[in-house]
């Protein structure tokens, strides 16, 4: 009993700590989420606004900066600009893909680790019902026990009765045949060892 008892109680112990373990993951992927959602959103509204300006203003804005070169040198500076701009525009974009992966990923482990604390709290109630249903039965076997001491106390008691009559009875038949002056032979009184001895 002891040990599946504390088998029971041991196993309860490490889900609730796998519990608080999760739970903690959980604050802290969310709060991850969070972060990674904000910068998203921000990246979003930035490639937006880069993207309508591109738009707005086409592929003549590169030909508007090359053509207002005013040395050939001028144009190589203003092409290595122009370059460095589309770099850090595949820059950004990238940027703002893997932080949309990044936020997939953190998705997927959060709802990974909701399921997990969801399995855990549902094997920790049926842990918990099984060792209250542990723990009523040994109370029912406690009871039944005790029951039983009990019943036999009941009958030592009896018994004991029983024997002090007996004794009582034997006394007043010894009392009776003492006043009758008959001697009587007896192995259960105090002189059982003394041969023929009076009452």
């Amino acid at each position: 009993m002891d040990t599946t008892l504390s088998q029971a109680q041991a196993k309860i112990l490490e889900l609730n700590t796998l519990i608080t373990e999760k739970e903690a993951e959980i604050k802290k992927t969310t709060e991850e989420l969070a972060v990674a959602k904000e910068a998203e959103e921000d990246q979003y509204e930035a490639m937006k606004l880069r993207i309508r300006l591109i738009y707005e203003r086409g592929e003549s804005m590169y030909l508007e900066i090359l053509m207002s070169a005013q040395s050939f040198r001028d144009m190589i500076n203003r092409a290595d600009y122009i370059k460095e701009l589309t770099a850090y525009d595949r820059r950004m974009l990238e940027q703002y893909q893997a932080t949309r992966e990044y936020v997939e990923v953190c998705k997927a482990q959060l709802e990974a680790e909701q399921v997990v604390l969801a399995e855990a709290k549902v094997e920790v109630e049926a842990e918990e019902a099984a060792l209250e249903t542990l723990i009523a039965e040994k109370q029912k076997e406690i009871a039944a026990y005790e029951n039983d001491i009990n019943n036999r106390e009941l009958l030592v008691k009896e018994y004991e009765a029983e024997v002090a009559a007996q004794e009582a009875e034997i006394k007043a038949l010894e009392e009776a045949y003492a006043k009758a002056e008959c001697p009587v032979v007896s192995n259960n009184s105090a002189h059982r060892h003394t041969p023929d001895v009076p009452m």
